[in-house]
């Protein structure tokens, strides 16, 4: 397998970058404190990145613009202008209702897991295995509770996602053990 990518894919990854640091500006993760949000789509596609031998650019892409339709103003119709009708698609399937409340979301995410594409289903993953590391690494404000059951949360929600990526998913459960444990050393 190839693990290099054309300059024509290279431009278009370089393009999503500069979109979705421009969709994002101004905004943090604020489960990081003041870190930029754009971070967290980067290292998603990082991950994913580094998980595969084949550059997949949609899905790299995709991984990219995760948040934009969610956390952004940006427009769908211009997503699929710049980046084509398969990324626009993959980033609807992740993309949360966020006129919902958190609970009734995440339920929504594990209910439809099952039911969204391959791609979808591999950024789904990178997204909690990113926010497992950040819960870990940044002093977030978060209870020990509330760690708890967002790590709950990304359990039953990768217990949906099983079949989506060997790699990704003993990543995932390396991980969150390891998570776990350090959370509940202390109980």
């Amino acid at each position: 397998m190839n693990e290099y990518v054309t300059r024509q894919e290279l431009d278009i990854f370089l393009k999503a970058l500069a979109f979705a640091a421009e969709m994002h500006t101004g905004q943090v993760k604020k489960s990081c404190g003041k870190l930029p949000y754009i971070n967290h789509p980067i290292k998603v596609a990082g991950l994913l990145s580094s998980i595969s031998p084949k550059k997949d650019i949609t899905l790299l892409v995709a991984a990219l613009l995760h948040d934009v339709l969610e956390k952004t103003a940006a427009d769908p119709a211009g997503i699929k202008a710049a980046f084509g009708k398969d990324v626009l698609v993959i980033v609807r399937e992740v993309t949360d209702d966020r006129s919902l409340p958190d609970t009734e979301r995440k339920q929504r995410q594990i209910e439809s897991a099952g039911r969204l594409s391959p791609a979808a289903k591999k950024i789904r993953l990178a997204d909690k295995i990113c926010n497992m590391r950040d819960i870990m690494t940044y002093p977030l404000g978060w209870s020990r509770q509330r760690k708890l059951a967002y790590l709950e949360f990304a359990g039953k929600l990768a217990a949906e996602l099983r079949g989506t990526d060997k790699m990704l998913e003993r990543i995932f459960h390396r991980e969150h053990s390891a998570a776990v444990r350090a959370i509940r050393g202390g109980e």
